[in-house]
């Protein structure tokens, strides 16, 4: 089990089992070896939850760095992601940016409903302030065979200097980038064109869109 009681039991456990054998090098380093599964199990689990210890979590992806490059770890998962590769993204994506998030929270108004399989959490993914994971399962909302369209409703005058979007590019599982993405905001100031920055890899493209006025 997976529950927060049961993993802080599971790293009390860890951490006694490492005092023990604290002597012997080879012994610490199969107790941390068996350690990964649960850091990255600690790590994902922080990944989806918005309240979060944010220091505890940058000290776990360090020491899981730390350890998965010291014991040659080549592959993160059956996709053959490399842990590396993992723990970067995690820093650019999923740990919190400088600015705040105006839209956090706010109403969606469905102008062109996503594929039903994405709708119950649709609104809820589009505003949790959490970026999706490597697959499409993970926190996204999708369209299948048609333009997405939605409206955010943020219930409030808001002054704001960027607009952006996320989306996710897996061909393994017929997943398409965004091919153009358009703003309507109720603004004086006119937007520039659409800028774009992404992580891409041959495993995992994600792709970030934003306009500021």
């Amino acid at each position: 089990m997976l529950n927060a009681a049961c993993r802080k039991r599971y790293g009390e456990l860890f951490d006694c089992a490492e005092r023990a054998v604290a002597g012997d090098s080879v012994l610490l380093r199969r107790v941390r070896l068996t350690r990964l599964p649960l850091m990255y199990s600690n790590l994902e689990i922080a990944r989806t939850t918005a309240d979060k210890d944010l220091g505890a979590v940058v000290s776990e992806l360090d020491a899981f760095e730390k350890y998965v490059t010291q014991f040659g770890v080549k592959t993160l998962n059956e996709r053959n992601n490399s842990p590396q590769e993992y723990c970067r993204l995690y820093r650019e994506r999923y740990l919190p940016a400088e600015n705040s998030n105006l839209a956090l929270g706010a109403r969606i108004v469905w102008i062109d409903a996503p594929a039903e399989k994405y709708r119950a959490s649709g609104e809820k993914t589009l505003t949790d302030g959490l970026f999706g994971g490597a697959s499409f399962v993970e926190s996204w909302t999708g369209w299948e065979g048609k333009d997405g369209a939605f409206v955010v409703d943020l219930g409030r005058d808001v002054a704001f200097s960027t607009v952006e979007t996320d989306f996710l590019h897996q061909l393994g599982q017929c997943i398409r980038n965004c091919l153009h993405a358009g703003f309507a905001v109720r603004c004086a100031t006119p937007f520039r064109p659409t800028t774009r920055t992404g992580h891409r890899s041959g495993r995992w493209n994600f792709l970030r869109t934003s306009r500021c006025p």
